[in-house]
């Protein structure tokens, strides 16, 4: 399963998310509550919501996060005293160095 999307999907995603809101525009958007955000889509189940995951946008994330961190282009800096070697194998999809 590919978890970083690209830019035209993220796009599409938000969209989606802003139609499923009943937002018809971003000021629409804007002016909903967290509480209406975070509700559940009528119908929504765990396979039919949608997935937000890192977008691979050229600028901010230049590629997908595997790549980026399999060619060693990401920032080497210590991991937080509260990880665990589960949640590092969770986030990069193996186990902890």
């Amino acid at each position: 399963m590919r978890s970083t999307k690209t830019l035209a999907e993220g796009e599409a995603d938000g969209l989606k998310f802003a139609e499923q809101k009943g937002a018809t525009s971003l000021a629409a958007l804007r002016a909903t509550t967290w509480q209406e955000l975070t509700a559940p889509n009528p119908g929504a189940g765990p396979t039919t919501g949608l997935r937000f995951s890192p977008i691979a946008d050229g600028y901010f994330l230049p590629a997908p996060v595997h790549e980026v961190v399999k060619a060693g282009r990401h920032n080497d800096v210590p991991r937080s005293p509260a990880s665990t070697p589960t949640s590092w194998s969770v986030s990069w999809g193996r186990e902890a160095p």
